[in-house]
């Protein structure tokens, strides 16, 4: 299981055997099922008693929790045989953002409701915004650090929907997005 440091943009592991039998073994073929992971072999033959390596790199891209991605590995020990491993991956939070969703109902008094942004340490807030112009997004940072962004719709007169995106950064990272909800219901 690898359990990259939050923020990172990768994560390498590899899978360790043995040939344990009297003959050479020929790995024939290792490919993963997820064009999220490159998977490489250190050497296609591995005589009796040898060690034998298999590197995979997992994407992280915007992947969050626990994720797992097969790899199955083809070899000939004489015969044709096919093996699967599987890379776990548990992918820390950057930061947290709640409530994940907020609404109003048609006719309510469209004041602000807020949503706190908690973030890991090494990350900073970078800012916010509505995706449609159909929300107003303010955003206020306490002496302590801590991120509020009141949220309001233009209107509650008519049903709607959209996001609120906070960016966030770590080091020279790109910017991470999170997520929040946001309607008229």
């Amino acid at each position: 299981m690898l359990e990259p440091p939050a923020g990172a943009e990768d994560a390498a592991g590899e899978f360790e055997f043995i040939n344990r039998g009297k003959t050479p073994v020929r790995v024939t073929d290792v490919r993963s099922g997820c064009g999220c992971t490159v998977v490489a072999l250190d050497n296609d033959v591995i005589l009796p008693g040898e060690k034998g390596r298999i590197r995979a790199v997992f994407h992280i891209g915007s992947r969050q929790g626990r994720q797992s991605v097969g790899v199955a590995v083809t070899a000939a020990e004489p015969e044709i045989r096919q093996y699967e491993l599987t890379v776990e991956v548990v992918i820390k939070d950057f930061g947290t953002l709640t409530p994940r969703a907020i609404s109003w109902k048609l006719g309510d008094e469209p004041s602000p409701r807020v949503l706190q942004l908690q973030l890991t340490p090494g990350f900073r807030f970078l800012g916010a915004e509505s995706a449609t112009p159909d929300f107003l997004v303010e955003v206020a940072v306490g002496a302590d650090g801590a991120v509020h962004l009141r949220v309001a719709p233009r209107d509650t007169w008519a049903k709607r929907n959209g996001s609120v995106k906070v960016k966030i950064a770590s080091g020279q990272q790109p910017p991470i997005d999170l997520v929040a909800s946001v309607s008229v219901l």
